[in-house]
């Protein structure tokens, strides 16, 4: 199963304190939505900054939500989203509207996304949840179409170059795997060490067998075994 849309929102945290719990709650109520908010998180390992800036960067939806207060790390945020080319749903405070543009025009996004001017709580949660659902209807209708017009211009490969790719793909495989051509033990088969082996009294192997090509426990197949050539005859014990 796929994980959750993540939706980030930034804004600043004392003067939406309460809206941020609430847009929270009421994205998560939507179908596959994680809403990811900094003081509503856990604690992580990561270097403070970089940890909410790595968020808002692998983020599937940024939510920007500007009011009156300036918080760097809220500048710190959006641009980071915008560098990563993350989908940016603005809103206003009708009263932080020139403060609103004024960033923008500092980090050449005037035209890169429309935003909604809100004048209270009641309204900027509508807003969210509708563009939010928006956005989510919206990109899955693009990404069929992207994806046709993708198979289109892709370049297409002649018999020959497909044979070829075929080929190397199988002799990959056969080097990968080489060393089960002479090291393969079935189920209900016997492993003894070969004639002449030296034993030392402690677990030893007369194969050079790659560390990644032996399982958990198979090394009880290749215990010491100085027995006659008489007990070697005898009918084998059967170990699970």
């Amino acid at each position: 199963m796929e994980r959750n849309l993540n939706v980030f929102i930034s804004s600043a945290i004392g003067e939406f304190a309460n809206e941020r719990k609430a847009l929270k709650a009421a994205l998560e109520s939507l179908l596959s939505v994680y809403a990811w908010g900094f003081e509503l998180e856990t604690a992580y390992s990561e270097p403070r900054d970089y940890g909410y800036l790595r968020h808002a960067a692998e983020a599937d939806i940024f939510v920007l939500i500007i009011g009156d207060q300036e918080r760097e790390p809220v500048e710190k945020e959006f641009a980071t989203a915008l560098g990563a080319h993350r989908p940016i749903l603005a809103f206003v405070k009708r009263s932080a509207k020139e403060k609103a543009d004024a960033l923008f025009a500092k980090h050449r996004a005037d035209d890169q996304f429309k935003y909604a001017i809100f004048d209270d709580s009641q309204q900027l949660q509508t807003q969210v949840v509708e563009a939010v659902r928006d956005e989510i209807t919206i990109g899955y209708r693009k990404w069929p179409t992207q994806a046709r017009q993708l198979v289109q211009v892709l370049p297409r490969l002649s018999q020959t170059e497909r044979d070829e790719l075929d080929r190397a793909y199988l002799a990959e495989v056969a080097r990968k795997y080489e060393f089960w051509r002479t090291h393969y033990t079935p189920l209900a088969a016997i492993a003894r060490l070969r004639d002449g082996a030296e034993i030392s009294g402690q677990l030893v192997s007369t194969t050079a067998t790659p560390p990644e090509f032996i399982p958990r426990g198979f090394d009880v197949l290749l215990r010491e075994t100085k027995f006659s050539r008489e007990r070697e005859e005898r009918e084998p014990k059967t170990e699970h």
